[in-house]
C-alpha cells in the first residue's frame, strides 16, 4: 500500500499546468502518476520517446514536460528538445536514478534523481512552470 505524505497547501500552486508524465518503467509510471493526481495535477502518461512527441504533434495541451533521462528509444534530451521545438512555451523536468552526465537543455531544466520527495516534485514543477509562463503561447 503507497501512502503519500501530501505537503502544506504553501507548497502546492493554486493552478496547476498539465503535465505530460514520459517513463519507461511502469511502476514508476504509476507512482510518478497517482501523485501527480493526488496533488490534483493533470497528466497525459506515454511510455517512450516517440508517443510523447507524437502526442504533442496531435495537439496534446501540455504545459510541462517532465521526463525520464534514460528511455529506450531517444533519450530524455532529445525529446525534450523535440518537443520544444513543437511547444516552444513548454517547461521541462528531467528524473532519472542516476545522475545526469550531459547538459540539461532547454531552459536549464529541473532534474530530479529518483526516488525524489513529493516537495521536491512540486518545487521542480512549479520551476518549470514558472519558465513555461514567460513564453508567449
Amino acid at each position: 500500500m503507497i501512502v503519500w505524505n501530501l505537503p502544506s497547501s504553501s507548497l502546492v500552486q493554486r493552478r496547476r499546468p498539465r503535465v505530460l508524465l514520459v517513463e519507461d518503467d511502469p511502476a514508476v509510471r504509476v507512482i510518478v502518476d497517482r501523485q501527480l493526481q493526488a496533488l490534483g495535477w493533470e497528466t497525459v502518461v506515454v511510455p517512450n520517446g516517440e508517443e510523447a512527441i507524437r502526442s504533442v504533434e496531435a495537439g496534446a495541451s501540455v504545459e510541462v514536460l517532465l521526463t525520464d533521462l534514460h528511455l529506450p528509444d531517444l533519450d530524455g534530451v532529445a525529446v525534450a528538445c523535440a518537443i520544444a521545438a513543437l511547444a516552444p512555451a513548454i517547461g521541462v523536468v528531467f528524473m532519472s536514478g542516476t545522475a545526469p552526465k550531459m547538459q540539461l537543455e532547454p531552459h536549464n531544466a529541473p532534474f530530479l534523481l529518483k526516488p525524489f520527495s513529493t516537495a521536491a516534485l512540486i518545487h521542480a514543477l512549479n520551476v518549470a512552470a514558472s519558465v513555461a509562463a514567460r513564453y508567449p503561447r
